[in-house]
């Protein structure tokens, strides 16, 4: 509910406030940051003015947060940069967004390895970012890599299957109205989602 977040976001910032007097750092910290980019997302999904543009600076935030521990990741990080990929998008900043996406999957890949669910959501938010650009060949890899992991890691039916399975019929859909689905997309290239089902 649009209230709801937008009372969750004043006490996090609140919360945030209060973390940095006494010199809190660390995971607590960017747990808070991540979360508030969650709640920035949802309201701006839900048309709240201006929401987009405030994810940026909570990312930037963190980052700054995050270097107070030199030889420590938090995946959180990445997880933020996601929801930045995501405004990057609706900002028409597409080669922004792939370049935050790389990175993003780049570090999931590190600290979770290869099958990992939170691997595949980042194939997912790279193909997004690739999609929003016309690379659609290069999207569509994207999402077979987060199929075939999330058909490992889920049950049969699960909503994260649908929601990705989703995204690849966004990309075929966008493929095929901008004409590249032919240019872009051969048959051997679709052969290979046999797998994946």
């Amino acid at each position: 509910h649009p209230s709801e977040h937008a009372q969750r976001e004043v006490e996090l910032r609140q919360a945030l406030a209060i973390y940095r007097e006494p010199g809190v750092e660390g995971q607590k910290v960017i747990y808070a940051f991540w979360t508030l980019q969650w709640l920035l997302v949802e309201q701006a999904w839900a048309g709240v003015p201006g929401k987009w543009n405030e994810i940026e600076s909570v990312w930037k935030e963190a980052l700054v947060e995050a270097r107070k521990s030199p030889g420590t990741e938090f995946l959180e990080i990445s997880y933020i940069q996601s929801g930045l990929v995501q405004a990057k998008i609706v900002q028409a900043q597409y080669s922004e967004a792939e370049q935050l996406a790389l990175e993003s999957l780049a570090m999931r890949l590190r600290l979770n390895g290869p099958e990992h669910l939170q691997t595949a959501w980042g194939y997912h938010v790279l193909s997004e970012a690739l999609r929003a650009q016309h690379k659609f060949r290069e999207a569509l890899q994207a999402h077979r890599q987060a199929l075939t992991i999330m058909r490992k890691a889920l049950p049969s039916g699960h909503p994260s299957t649908a929601t990705a399975l989703t995204a690849v019929i966004r990309t075929l859909e966008s493929a095929d109205s901008s004409h590249a689905l032919a240019d872009q997309v051969s048959l051997a290239d679709l052969s290979q989602w046999e797998s994946v089902f």
